[in-house]
């Protein structure tokens, strides 16, 4: 089997016309259904890409009762990723449009605050089956949408929903979705599978659906055969880093913030990215405070004094990140000083904000002393 397999960009030419099909039929969906949604949301560069698609032409033996080989035509073949980083209901956090331009295997690596998303295919196909006296032609799209679920590293998929359309005659079009799930990512593939089966008696009739004929039936032709791709999409998770916040600073011997430290608290939640934001506040990920004091005063005080610290902190950070916000708290007393004893350091006279990623707790140690 003779192959044409190329990448097709075509944003500096105008769209394809698609392949001819049956009269009556309605023209096949897929992304172009979207294009006004998608020029909202993504903005013209997006719908430049979408006019970019896989495409390939091959010739295929033995798919019809002539001796020539039949012409399969695979185009409009592409894949998009959407993203949401709250949820299924949440606003979508990143598109990913791909034409499988470097081959039948694509590779999304999902932003590391993805909660959820959809994956989706479009395939168009048309095939002239060559037989003895007439050809026949047949057509076929087909669309499928796959959710997914992202936790932590993993990610699970949910059953595909399928929609397609099909005309004419000679060989069948049929898709198949498959997906697994797996720690670091997971893969989704769909195979296209055009094939045509059945016999052709000469003079009587030809393909799969007869055509009457007016010769004499002398033989009888067997013939089978098709085309057969399979387009993969890898999605890749991405290992949430720990987000580090302020130091904040107290007053010698004391639980009460310096001044200007709750604005530092307020400033800092409000610049977190939303996706962050939102993630601690449904617990998705929480937030650890440790508290340390100076090794002035007794070490009971001082450990008392570093867990009042640390509560401080707690109470300003619940007003952002709400009541459903997962905060691990921990107080070092004076036992992570590195100064003498009897030595007051501003170093120590502070509470450390990190927040982690999933399923981590560890305290954060306090950064240099502000001037």
């Amino acid at each position: 089997m003779d192959r044409d397999i190329r990448p097709s960009d075509d944003r500096t030419r105008t769209a394809p016309r698609p392949p001819e099909r049956a009269p009556g039929r309605r023209a096949p969906g897929g992304p172009f259904t979207s294009l006004i949604g998608l020029q909202r949301a993504a903005g013209n560069k997006a719908v430049a890409a979408l006019v970019q698609r896989y495409t390939e032409n091959a010739k295929v033996n033995g798919m019809g009762s002539g001796s020539g080989p039949s012409d399969v035509k695979l185009d409009y073949i592409r894949a998009e990723v959407t993203s949401f980083s709250g949820g299924a209901g949440g606003v979508a956090s990143s598109t990913s449009l791909l034409n499988f331009g470097s081959g039948l295997v694509e590779t999304v690596t999902l932003g590391e605050d993805v909660a959820s998303g959809t994956m989706k295919f479009h395939l168009f196909e048309s095939t002239e089956i060559n037989n003895m006296v007439l050809n026949d032609r047949q057509w076929g799209s087909w669309d499928g949408t796959v959710p997914f679920w992202v936790s932590g590293e993993t990610i699970t998929f949910g059953a595909a929903i399928v929609s397609s359309d099909v005309g004419g005659k000679g060989a069948t079009l049929s898709v198949s979705a498959s997906s697994a799930g797996n720690p670091g990512g997971g893969v989704a593939t769909f195979t296209a599978v055009v094939a045509a089966a059945g016999s052709g008696t000469t003079g009587g009739s030809y393909g799969i659906g007869p055509i009457s004929a007016s010769a004499p039936v002398s033989s009888t032709t067997n013939f089978a055969g098709g085309l057969a791709r399979t387009f993969t999409v890898n999605l890749r998770t991405t290992k949430p880093k720990p987000i580090a916040g302020p130091d904040m600073s107290f007053r010698v011997g004391s639980a009460s913030l310096e001044d200007g430290q709750e604005g530092v608290v307020a400033d800092w939640f409000r610049g977190l990215p939303a996706a962050a934001q939102d993630a601690i506040r449904n617990g998705r990920r929480s937030i650890t405070i440790s508290g340390y004091a100076s090794r002035t005063a007794k070490r009971r005080r001082n450990r008392d004094l570093s867990k009042q610290r640390a509560h401080v902190v707690d109470r300003i950070l619940r007003g952002f990140a709400g009541s459903s916000a997962t905060v691990n708290i921990f107080f070092f007393g004076e036992d992570s000083a590195t100064t003498p004893d009897e030595v007051e350091d501003a170093k120590w006279r502070r509470a450390t904000i990190v927040v982690q990623p999933p399923s981590a707790t560890a305290p954060g140690a306090p950064g240099p002393a502000a001037p």
